[in-house]
């Protein structure tokens, strides 16, 4: 995804085939005025573009984004202690695009999302009766409206 999201401000002709080979997509379709929908890496996006002369002759790539009927999960493994005793479990969470590319950025001092998560995990040890959160563990996933997964 981060490979085309290099290529906004791309112009080509208006005529479809230019537009997907330059972005590298499959499977392009007319959705609305200016707007596409392709396939890229087995997964549907959403391409917008703008008219780039008064005839539409040519268009300029203003916006990419993974389909709104994506489904963005977040798998989490984490382990709970109780002195010498140690529990295994697993959460799988729908979670919105503004989360997924948050976490999708990865542990950072700065990125707040992250210490959200640890610090819900905490409570939820401490919930179901743990001394503390061990080792943790977050999984992202994608999964187009038609079922088929992305990691």
């Amino acid at each position: 995804m981060d490979e085309l999201k290099n290529k906004i401000g791309t112009t080509v002709k208006n005529d479809g085939k230019e537009l997907t080979a330059a972005l590298g997509v499959r499977e392009l379709h007319h959705t609305g005025n200016f707007c596409f929908e392709a396939s890229y890496g087995g997964m549907s996006i959403a391409i917008t573009t703008e008219p780039q002369d008064d005839d539409g002759e040519f268009i300029k790539v203003t916006d990419i984004r993974i389909h709104p009927d994506v489904i963005r999960r977040l798998g989490i493994i984490y382990h709970m202690i109780r002195g010498k005793e140690t529990a295994e479990t697993y959460i799988e969470l729908p979670i919105s695009q503004k989360r997924y590319d948050e976490l999708k950025q990865g542990l950072q001092p700065d990125n707040k999302v992250w210490h959200e998560v640890r610090d819900a995990l905490a409570n939820l040890t401490f919930l179901q009766g743990y001394d503390e959160l061990g080792e943790w563990s977050l999984e992202l996933e994608l999964s187009d409206y038609d079922g088929r997964t992305r990691k």
